[in-house]
């Protein structure tokens, strides 16, 4: 922690809820814990250190507003004295009570030099959750999980920041959201400023509030994580800004911030996050921007690719209806490859393209069986799951789920496709059944022929990728785990669809360069599982055939494009890319900070190109 921070900490602590008790003895220092506890005081609140042999000091963290009670009361139990936990000497070791856990945050050394930074978590106190569906009833619907905060625990939320003077939370986060600023606007009650100040970093905050692995991020840098507490919940409180500002209808000057128009046009690749966020960068500047889709759909992975239990649709909706009120055209059903090139755009009128179709072309496994009816790829199956139901026009059929459906593979794809197989599981439970929702989840689905989802991994628990939350939300919806198994092949009946697959038990092997052990087969430990659906979540891969068609572009052996890290900028003159195409599977906010930078240099290069014709004769 930066010297600029404990201090910070400590000049907090000073008018917080911690006391410091000194006691003449052991005795009565028992006695006083004793009493607090039975007060209602839990004992991971207490702290004690004894100085020399007749000072025993007691610190507590009381209820904010009611600290005179509190001395009144320790006073009572025999203090000599009760102190503002920063005036307690630097020479006083604080330990835990015996009776507290040894993991708390609160647990400081004897004799050590005070660090006040230990204090944070005390001082922000318990994160405050939001509601959360039961899992019995998300089960039966596509709606959101996590309904968020209602505004009184956003700003009860917002009270726990510590407004460090060195933020880590800042650091943490790619598009270096300015955390604090925004939380203490929201803190305020001023909700607009607080948007502005989000969106001058971040052109999707309701999607990032919602999607990005904070836990590794932001949150995971805020200084209360660190010191063992609860860090502040940032993507919530970011993502109850980005909702309001959804429900009032406030738009907070996008449209009327664009610049006089350029007659600069640019043409992008693909509408995921790298795409729509160069786009508005782009269109605020006055250029014409293009947006090339192949699907139907707007939004790229974020259309396809995320439930609306987790994105809900609206929320990406109302960002791309503002992009269409800044001048952005969509194209939709048009693939930019072999038939529509790079070279046609830029020939047809078109200053610079930026390519940012993603990865989202499936790594399968290369196993026997992996054509039979039943077995899909992540992508197929998110796209169908999702888009027949919220673009239903497009004829899209949803997968059909049988009564065992594995998942191969333990990234937050395959939990986002064993939750969406529960849920489409039910939902064809649900037109067969008109009493399901009085019934336990399992009980239901064994009375209706579902025997459930199960997602198979060739490493253990530890070594999953996917978010924690996530992994614990599929439990609780029913899905099993299989650990330590790999699928050897898929077997078919006569009609050559999957009815069952040949697994292998696996062992943890040496660690590899990235330090994770590598899953070693087991020989003579087949087994046969039966299934008859299977869904392949093992990653995704760049669409070569744009890359192929698009001359003199440098690629890596791995199918990334390589840019200039700092403009992305690729070996082609006039063309820039960002996102997934050139990092491989990534995160939302990492894409959307490729398409920011990207915006940038395009901005500034457009501005070097001499003035075209009708400019001149103008």
């Amino acid at each position: 922690m930066s010297e600029a921070n404990v201090s910070h900490v400590a000049e907090r602590s000073q008018s917080s809820r911690i006391r410091t008790a000194a006691f003449p003895n052991e005795s009565r220092l028992e006695g006083a814990i004793g009493a607090l506890v039975r007060d209602g005081y839990p004992e991971d609140l207490l702290g004690v250190a004894i100085r020399g042999e007749h000072t025993y000091l007691l610190t507590v963290v009381g209820h904010a507003g009611r600290e005179h009670e509190l001395d009144a009361r320790l006073l009572g139990l025999g203090a000599n004295v009760v102190t503002g936990a920063s005036e307690l000497p630097a020479a006083y070791g604080v330990a835990p009570h015996p009776g507290v856990r040894e993991d708390h945050d609160m647990k400081l050394p004897m004799g050590r030099e005070f660090p006040a930074a230990a204090w944070a978590p005390a001082i922000a106190g318990y994160r405050i959750e939001p509601p959360v569906l039961p899992p019995r009833d998300r089960v039966w619907s596509f709606d959101e999980v996590e309904p968020g905060y209602t505004p009184d625990k956003a700003v009860a939320e917002a009270d726990r920041c510590l407004r460090c003077p060195d933020p880590p939370c800042v650091r943490g986060c790619p598009a270096h959201n300015q955390i604090p600023s925004f939380i203490a606007a929201l803190k305020s009650g001023e909700y607009q400023t607080g948007i502005d100040v989000l969106r001058q970093t971040t052109d999707l905050p309701g999607v990032c509030g919602r999607v990005c692995d904070k836990a590794r991020q932001c949150e995971g840098s805020c200084i209360l994580a660190q010191e063992g507490g609860d860090p502040i919940a940032i993507g919530l409180l970011e993502r109850f800004l980005a909702d309001w500002e959804l429900q009032s209808g406030v738009r907070p000057g996008r449209t009327a911030r664009r610049a006089p128009a350029t007659g600069r046009r640019v043409a992008v690749v693909g509408s995921g996050p790298s795409g729509l966020t160069l786009a508005q960068e782009l269109a605020q500047n006055g250029h014409g921007v293009t947006v090339f889709e192949a699907l139907p759909v707007i939004g790229g992975a974020l259309a396809w690719g995320i439930p609306t239990f987790r994105l809900p649709q609206p929320v990406l909706s109302a960002e791309i209806d503002a992009l269409r009120s800044l001048g952005v055209e969509f194209r939709l059903n048009t693939r930019v490859g072999p038939l529509l090139t790079v070279d046609q755009l830029l020939s047809s009128g078109f200053d610079a393209v930026f390519l940012g179709a993603g990865a989202d072309v499936a790594t399968t496994p290369g196993l026997p069986g992996e054509d039979l009816t039943g077995v899909y790829s992540a992508t197929t199956f998110l796209s169908l799951a999702k888009l027949s139901r919220v673009t239903p026009e497009n004829c899209w059929q949803s997968p059909v789920i049988g009564e065992r459906l594995a998942v191969i593979g333990a990234g937050n794809t395959a939990m986002d496709v064993a939750q969406t197989a529960v849920r489409l599981a039910h939902a064809d439970m649900q037109e067969r059944s008109a009493s399901q929702t009085t019934l336990d989840v399992a009980e239901t689905a064994m009375r209706l022929g579902f025997r459930g989802v199960m997602v198979v991994y060739r490493r253990s628990e530890a070594e999953m990728p996917a978010r924690r939350e996530e992994i614990e939300s599929a439990k609780e919806e029913g899905v099993q785990f299989r650990f330590l198994t790999a699928p050897v092949r898929f077997i078919g009946d006569a009609d050559g669809r999957v009815r069952a697959m040949e697994c292998i038990e696996m062992a943890l092997g040496q660690p590899d360069r990235q330090g994770r052990r590598a899953p070693v087969p087991k020989p003579g430990t087949e087994f046969i599982v039966e299934v008859d659906t299977v869904v392949l979540a093992l990653g995704y891969q760049s669409d070569l055939a744009l890359l192929e068609a698009t001359p003199g572009l440098r690629v890596e052996r791995t199918g990334n494009v390589t840019v200039d890290p700092l403009t992305g900028r690729t070996s082609r003159t006039g063309v820039w890319a960002g996102g997934d195409l050139v990092n491989g599977p990534d995160t939302v906010v990492r894409a959307m900070v490729a398409g920011r930078r990207a915006a940038a240099d395009i901005h500034r290069y457009l501005q070097t190109l001499p003035l075209k014709e009708q400019e001149v004769s103008s």
